[in-house]
């Protein structure tokens, strides 16, 4: 199964925060006195060195690549999760499944371009290259 890289990086990162109290922002002392408290601004600074953090995530490359090449026949694309399943269950003979819906709802409303700078963006496109390579995949804005 592959994925948008950069929106798969930042569902990565909002499944980890849920159990790493080191990845949510924290409200200081002086946010109770009332200054502003800028939650998803100190979300991307988190989110940035949780990228920059080269032991905190990987590609799915050793799946689906070898010698830089695609060597399955068939790649579910998770934007296509329901039909790419039903097309699986078609190729290989067997009643078509009902997917239940886990891990939703997680993030909150924003765009996965929205957790990105310059710098976060590069990363994830060179981890990412034979993803990016291999299913034309684009960062894309909100």
């Amino acid at each position: 199964i592959v994925r948008n890289p950069w929106d798969r990086v930042v569902s990565l990162f909002t499944w980890k925060s849920r159990n790493d109290p080191t990845l949510i922002p924290r409200k200081r002392y002086y946010h109770r006195l009332g200054f502003p408290f800028d939650e998803f601004g100190q979300t991307k600074k988190l989110f940035s060195e949780f990228v920059k953090n080269e032991n905190e995530w990987e590609t799915n490359d050793r799946f689906y690549i070898i010698d830089g090449e695609l060597c399955v026949d068939f790649v579910i694309h998770y934007e296509n999760l329901v039909d790419d399943i039903k097309e699986v269950c078609k190729r290989i003979g067997i009643k078509e499944i009902d997917l239940p819906h886990l891990k939703s709802g997680f993030r909150k409303g924003n765009h996965y371009s929205e957790y990105y700078d310059d710098e976060s963006k590069k990363i994830v496109a060179e981890r990412h290259k034979n993803d990016i390579r291999l299913f034309g995949y684009k960062f894309e804005k909100s």
